[in-house]
């Protein structure tokens, strides 16, 4: 819920005449900022390191037997 907010506030500074940046596209800017911040740790937690080969894989729920 803080995105309207912010967005609104960033584009506000943009067009704002004593601001001196004279963007209105700031809040693009800021939003494409944002998503390659998620991509770049999407990436990162993706990447797989740690995982073992040699580990067998889980049961779907419906052909768990049940007991250790």
């Amino acid at each position: 819920m803080i995105g309207p907010v912010l967005f609104t506030q960033s584009f506000a500074l943009g067009i704002a005449p004593g601001a001196g940046l004279e963007s209105p596209g700031l809040p693009y800017g800021l939003a494409a900022a944002l998503l390659a911040m998620a991509l770049v740790l999407a990436w990162r937690i993706t990447r797989g390191e740690g995982v073992r080969s040699d580990a067998e894989p889980a049961l779907p729920p419906a052909e768990y037997r049940g007991g250790p």
